[in-house]
């Protein structure tokens, strides 16, 4: 189950594609800051938690895949949309290991969308929640931040495609996952746009 949290935590998430212009599509890089709370009191446990997660997340995408590395430039997962392969390391081993994102991980159980928003590096991003049978996982987004669905479309692990599906393309600048073991906040510290080829999504270079 943990594993499972750790991949559901990594990945940030196509109905509508009417009119998408390709050429408005977010390429570039993210970096996000982790925070751990103790789900039932609230407390910080960040501290605790960093030596097996990271303090940070360094997400690339481009029109057709991602990546993120963690603070050392260590690779933490890798989407490539032409095998529709997702890469994860694992923690444990320390190998890097595919998985077939055409299968979900877990059952959806709602997707709700709330009228309230909140401002996050001077952006206006609203908020939805995804639950599945095991997780909730909260996202805040800003609707001008985009990426074409279309090459995602496939990516069912981590529930990837449904998050797409509900902000219409949209990348989280800020992820709250409620699980049983903690509360894992994920939050967005900068945003730049930079050109990304294909050729910087090769899992070879990691392995």
């Amino acid at each position: 189950m943990f594993q499972k949290l750790v991949a559901t935590a990594l990945i940030v998430f196509a109905c509508s594609f009417n009119a998408y212009s390709q050429e408005s599509a977010f390429t570039g890089k993210i970096i996000y800051e982790y925070q751990f709370l103790d789900p039932s009191t609230g407390r910080d446990i960040t501290a605790m938690l960093k030596e097996y997660f990271g303090e940070e997340q360094h997400y690339f995408i481009n029109t057709e895949n991602y990546k993120s590395l963690d603070e050392e430039g260590g690779l933490k997962q890798l989407y490539n949309s032409d095998t529709n392969q997702y890469y994860a390391l694992n923690p444990t081993t320390g190998a890097i290991e595919p998985t077939d994102a055409g299968v979900s991980t877990s059952t959806m159980v709602e997707i709700i969308h709330h009228d309230e928003t909140i401002t996050i590096l001077g952006r206006e991003c609203k908020k939805v929640t995804v639950a599945t049978e095991d997780d909730k996982t909260v996202y805040y987004y800003d609707p001008n931040l985009r990426v074409d669905p279309k090459p995602f479309s496939k990516h069912k692990f981590g529930n990837w495609d449904a998050y797409l599906n509900a902000t219409n393309g949209a990348i989280a600048l800020r992820y709250d996952i409620v699980a049983p073991q903690f509360i894992m906040i994920v939050k967005a510290t900068s945003i730049e746009e930079m050109t990304l080829e294909n050729a910087e999504f090769d899992v070879s270079d990691f392995q």
